[in-house]
């Protein structure tokens, strides 16, 4: 984990960079999330104990997925798994990695999900309209998107988000985890393109930092 973090603080910047690179040639509109959301607007910075870059695309986006792969590679970063409603990728030259999650419409509201591989689901859940607009700020000196507006999804996510924290972990401190039965069924990803979210028009502003 240390050296996972190392490598954010030496690679993340390039990573991110590389990231959206990809993703403009994919045709796909990638957000920031979790930890690198909250960074960004919270601190306007990776947070220092962060050990992973987290975006998140929209199911539509999804069908995009072979394509970006492919820029990735082309970039030298390797795909280390890919699974219905998650990819991850690897910095060639550190164990920094990089969680892509598919958020999708479900019973009502959006959803993030990942199978384990002991059958459990490992799943998050946010109101219907939560990435509905998203805008694009520059982060890192790397033009990005965010929810518009961010704060609700870092209610939703962290409850109070503004006052950082000790020792988080995400596996036990998530406000907005569900819970869904092994088996249940899920939508199937989309297999072409179909654009549900609005990207705002681009502005250079800086996101702004809220003091801690």
């Amino acid at each position: 984990m240390r050296r996972a973090c190392v490598g954010l603080r030496l690679y993340g910047k390039q990573f991110l960079d590389s990231f959206y690179q990809s993703s403009a040639e994919a045709g796909m509109h990638p957000f920031l999330m979790w930890g690198t959301l909250l960074g960004c607007v919270r601190e306007g910075r990776l947070l220092p104990n962060d050990h992973d870059i987290d975006v998140g695309i929209l199911a539509d986006d999804y069908a995009n997925r072979d394509r970006l792969i492919a820029a990735m590679r082309k970039r030298g970063y390797r795909l280390a798994f890919e699974k219905d409603y998650k990819l991850r990728f690897q910095h060639p030259a550190s164990e920094l990695r990089m969680d892509v999650d598919v958020l999708y419409r479900w019973n009502g509201r959006m959803i993030t999900s990942e199978t384990t591989d002991d059958g459990r689901i490992i799943a998050t859940h946010f109101p219907l309209d939560a990435f509905h607009d998203l805008k694009e700020v520059v982060f890192l000196d790397v033009r990005v998107l965010i929810p518009e507006p961010p704060e609700p999804v870092l209610a939703w996510i962290y409850g109070d988000w503004r006052t950082p924290v000790g020792r988080y972990r995400s596996g036990r401190d998530l406000c907005n985890r569900l819970q869904l039965v092994p088996g249940e069924p899920r939508p199937c990803i989309p297999s072409s393109p179909h654009r549900t979210a609005r990207v705002l028009p681009a502005g250079r502003e800086q996101p702004q930092v809220v003091s801690p």
